[in-house]
């Protein structure tokens, strides 16, 4: 069972439809990223995988369950790290994840002890006394101390140094792989999607444009340089996902195809073309190709 699946979801306020037939499917155990614009809808996705907004139409369930009729229940499963959160400044970091276990109904003693050595962070200050980089790195332990299934981290690393950002995809990394945790999370920063994440998703305009493995993207997205015969040229090509082409003069053109290199080279010769190089592209620029589209 996946630990997220969307089929179809719609949300509108109003005239404005945020999410427009949104399909995502996040394998349990994995650190998934969901990429877009700013706007494409990956906020309210977040929301509706919390309970906290109900989907216009369409299905969609969160570890087995439905979040807008199970999210009080749901929300005791999930760890929860917003983009801009506020903690009381006049606790103690210990302090305050007493104060969350709680919340929650639940001894971590054990588990505060062992994440300790992990975060380093000093719980016997204040609050008001932690640097940015430590008020997020305490969110993502808060998150953890409860030993969730899953993990939803919106913009986690935004405005953070480069050292307490590899720091904070280190733990990341080694929580999933140490239980069966589950990491969903959005960010802008491609560097570290491409880095960490197992899946990602590409959003635009409130869909799915396209969901696969990091490594699939980057092996199936080339850019091949074609020769075409005479009368022939990228629009002659069926079968293959063509996303842009561009003309290098004598029947030549580069067309940057998502596609496994037999079936690109198979479906060029089929229109006529010839393959005279293929080139890689970095993750970023794949991306880039995908939601200016």
């Amino acid at each position: 069972m996946n630990a997220v699946e969307m089929v179809g979801v719609d949300k509108s306020f109003g005239n404005v439809r945020a999410l427009d037939d949104m399909c995502l499917s996040v394998p349990t155990g994995s650190i998934f990223g969901l990429m877009g614009p700013n706007g494409a809808g990956k906020t309210t996705s977040i929301k509706l995988m919390l309970g906290l907004m109900k989907p216009t139409a369409g299905s969609l369930t969160v570890l087995g369950v439905t979040p807008s009729g199970d999210g009080a229940i749901l929300r005791r499963r999930i760890g929860f790290v917003p983009e801009d959160f506020s903690l009381y400044l006049h606790m103690t970091g210990f302090e305050i994840l007493q104060f969350n276990a709680r919340l929650y109904g639940c001894l971590v003693e054990e588990n505060v002890r062992r994440l300790q050595t992990v975060f380093e962070l000093p719980l016997a200050r204040k609050i008001s006394t932690y640097s940015k980089g430590m008020r997020k790195l305490l969110g993502l332990y808060i998150a953890l101390s409860t030993e969730p299934e899953l993990l939803i981290l919106d913009e986690p690393t935004e405005g953070l140094d480069p050292v307490v950002r590899s720091h904070f995809l280190g733990v990341l990394a080694d929580e999933t792989a140490r239980r069966n945790l589950t990491v969903f999370f959005s960010s802008h920063i491609l560097s570290e999607v491409e880095k960490i994440c197992d899946t990602v998703a590409f959003m635009r305009s409130g869909r799915t444009i396209l969901q696969d493995s990091v490594e699939s993207i980057k092996e199936r997205y080339r850019v091949y340089t074609v020769r075409f015969a005479t009368g022939h040229s990228p629009r002659d090509v069926k079968d293959i996902a063509v996303h842009r082409e561009r003309a290098l003069g004598q029947d030549a053109w580069d067309v940057e195809v998502l596609a496994d290199q037999e079936q690109a080279r198979a479906a060029f010769a089929d229109a006529g073309g010839t393959v005279l190089d293929v080139q890689s592209l970095p993750f970023d620029e794949i991306f880039l190709r995908f939601v200016e589209a």
